[in-house]
């Protein structure tokens, strides 16, 4: 795809980009509560489902258990990384709501990182269409 097309892509879903952001960072998931970083990592892995990724959870005893979403199979594959743990307190989300201002999107754990998270999701989309 041509990069002004993709950007005309973008642009054109910008408001719905910053909701899917902005539902992320509204599930305050701070790394001391793996029960919140469980119902964030459930949010995104819907998303992931819905963008027409295999969703399966991996063991990790004592630990938040990983999500592992797939799109398609073969040797052209495309690895995507996050944490959605924040060093945030639960609460922090009353104190800075997400917003935006001058073009920038600001919320706790916004910037690392689940900004880049939730754009990975409308990334994928994009490839499938």
């Amino acid at each position: 795809m041509d990069p002004r097309e993709l950007l005309a892509t973008f642009s054109g879903r910008q408001d719905e980009i910053l909701a899917g952001i902005a539902e992320l960072v509204g599930i305050e998931s701070p790394t001391s509560a793996p029960d919140r970083v469980e119902r964030a990592i459930g949010c995104l892995a819907t998303r992931l489902a819905a963008a027409g990724c295999e969703i399966e959870t991996a063991d990790a005893e004592g630990y938040v258990r990983p999500v592992i979403a797939r799109l398609g199979r073969g040797p052209r594959s495309i690895l995507v990384l996050c944490h959605l743990d924040t060093v945030w307190p639960v609460g922090e989300i009353e104190c800075r709501p997400v917003k935006v201002a001058e073009g920038r999107a600001y919320g706790p754990g916004i910037y690392d990182m689940k900004a880049g998270a939730s754009l990975s999701v409308f990334a994928l989309e994009e490839i499938v269409r």
